[in-house]
């Protein structure tokens, strides 16, 4: 069994071929000093700013355990990073509003490196400040801060892209990181995805060979149907990033930009064939949020969800699958069937069957 807990305890014996995740706001890293010893300080805080009832702060404790912004006004690009993870945690804007970066103009933010990853990680940083800019109603930050943005794709990818080489000429490893910032041309990125594996398999599924993207590694290898490789490797990756690609992409469990703060999360998840199932639970503003995906005949999906969420069930043919939602037919011949209370049909894609679920438990059984 592999156990990844914000406590970090780790049993690397696969004999049962079974993976079980706890996260606690785990989606991004769950080594966040944050979430443990800073604690107190940070109740504290809180509680003379907002003068706050201790009933009050226990209903509010979810929204502000990824503060930090509020505490550490440094201006830098790990600063923008955690406005950004708080943002996408809580979705509650008192958590960055405060913070001394809105009150500079975006092209004296940081020192300019004409290395192509710092680079990368700025043209990130940018879009992260244009879209949290926009929920704040800075408008002209967020155009100052997209057009650098564009400024620097232009330069550093578009211009140096080689299409014939399928490269940005300065190594896989940079290959690989501006591909997990989908900033690699679509027809190329199984090609670059082919020389990430091939490399990982020469090194022994070593992953030191990215050191720059290794953060991302995972979720990329994930994102384009490499997750079988994503979980060969995990056993040499850092433990955060394991944590986190296990609720983001085996346990499925990501906030929505639309609506953050898990107001609206999205569910999908995948089960490998050397597993027998995947269970993932994250606190969220709203409450405990859990899934589990059993390998069996027909496979079965249980959910808690605490306020909504978006679950796209893994679906292969929709012409020859059949769903039941708590015992009662979700999708038969094709075609969507009367929903049962609080399930509601939204579409097909081809990932599978996508319906939007109210608060509640749900049991969901799907044959192919």
């Amino acid at each position: 069994m592999l156990l990844a807990s914000c406590n970090q305890q780790k049993d690397n014996s696969l004999e049962e071929n079974v993976v079980k995740m706890e996260g606690e706001l785990s989606y991004f890293s769950c080594s966040d000093s944050l979430l443990n010893h800073r604690f107190n300080i940070i109740r504290e805080s809180f509680e003379e700013k907002m003068d706050l009832s201790k009933a009050e702060w226990q209903k509010a404790l979810p929204y502000f355990r990824l503060v930090k912004p509020l505490l550490d006004s440094s201006i830098t690009p790990a600063a923008v990073d955690m406005l950004w993870n708080t943002y996408l945690q809580t979705g509650n804007k008192l958590d960055i509003i405060n913070h001394p970066i809105w009150a500079q103009t975006p092209d004296s933010l940081f020192d300019d490196s004409e290395a192509l990853g710092d680079q990368l990680m700025l043209h990130e940083k940018y879009q992260r400040l244009a879209y949290m800019a926009i929920a704040l109603k800075k408008n002209e930050f967020a155009q100052k801060s997209l057009q650098i943005s564009t400024n620097i794709y232009q330069s550093q990818v578009k211009d140096k892209y080689s299409n014939e080489e399928q490269s940005l000429g300065d190594g896989l490893d940079l290959d690989l990181l501006a591909l997990s910032m989908d900033l690699i041309p679509k027809d190329d990125a199984r090609a670059i995805v082919r020389n990430v594996f091939e490399k990982l398999l020469e090194d022994g599924l070593d992953p030191s060979a990215f050191p720059l993207s290794q953060a991302s590694l995972l979720s990329t290898l994930s994102k384009y149907e490499k997750t079988d490789l994503a979980y060969r490797i995990q056993p040499n990756m850092d433990d955060a990033a394991v944590a986190a690609w296990m609720i983001k992409d085996l346990a499925g469990i990501r906030p929505s930009l639309n609506a953050p703060g898990f107001r609206n999360p999205i569910i999908q998840p995948k089960l490998l064939p050397d597993l027998d199932f995947v269970e993932g639970q994250l606190k969220t503003p709203y409450g405990l949020l859990f899934i589990r995906i059993e390998k069996s005949k027909p496979m079965r999906i249980q959910v808690k969800i605490p306020a909504k969420a978006t679950l796209v069930l893994p679906v292969k043919d929709p012409t020859r699958a059949s769903i039941m939602a708590n015992k009662t037919r979700l999708w038969m011949g094709g075609k969507p069937q009367p929903s049962p209370p609080g399930v509601t049909f939204l579409d097909v894609s081809k990932d599978g069957i996508i319906v939007e679920l109210a608060k509640g438990k749900y049991t969901f059984q799907i044959k192919e």
